[in-house]
């Protein structure tokens, strides 16, 4: 008859199950433990991340808000500048508008009128709707338009930044006045010539008394 396992048998049987049960409990508990530690360390880092996104997001919205209120502030001072300005410019056109005994007018690069006042009315006889768009070679006598005249003053105004003469011109009925002449040249902010700025005095009463 066969016999049954010897009692030490059973127990180092019952002995190598309890270590192997107890190994495997610790490297269970080792695990859980690196499992427990790493989610904690993640969940710190997520929340650190968050804190700090949060911070740099407040930052930024801090930032932009200031910027904002900056760049408002920035167009009200322009806005407020660029007003004061078209009221300057305009008082400014309408003491030029109603100087009477001074024509002051506008060229364009070409010589064309651009702009005309009281004065120039007065002085040279054309109205402003008469004349505008006209070169102003027509103010001068024909001996002058032969040697190109017209044309010689806008060259050396737009070469030195001033042109002043006196001669003959003509009025809109034929009739000639002695005429004291300052051209200036307008130029941009870029060096561009935007065209000129032309101021005639009738010295004719001069001209006459000095004969």
């Amino acid at each position: 008859m066969g016999r049954g396992p010897l009692p030490s048998d059973s127990i180092n049987t019952s002995l190598l199950l309890l270590l192997a049960f107890i190994g495997i409990a610790a490297v269970t508990g080792l695990v859980l433990s690196a499992v427990v530690y790493e989610r904690r360390r993640a969940t710190d880092a997520l929340r650190q991340a968050r804190d700090g996104l949060a911070q740099r997001v407040a930052e930024r919205t801090r930032a932009l808000e200031e910027a904002n209120q900056a760049l408002q502030h920035d167009i009200a001072v322009r806005s407020k500048l660029e007003e004061e300005f078209k009221r300057s410019e305009e008082k400014i056109r309408l003491m030029v508008e109603g100087i009477q005994d001074y024509a002051i007018f506008m060229l364009d690069p070409d010589g064309k009128v651009a702009s005309w006042n009281a004065g120039a009315e007065k002085i040279k006889g054309y109205k402003a709707e008469e004349i505008i768009g006209h070169h102003f070679s027509r103010f001068y006598p024909q001996e002058a338009i032969d040697r190109n005249y017209p044309q010689h003053e806008l060259q050396i105004a737009a070469k030195h930044g001033r042109f002043e003469d006196e001669g003959w011109r003509l009025r809109k009925d034929g009739t000639a006045f002695w005429a004291n002449v300052i051209i200036r040249a307008l130029y941009d902010a870029e060096g561009r010539l935007r065209g000129f700025a032309k101021v005639t005095r009738d010295m004719t009463e001069r001209k006459r008394v000095e004969a």
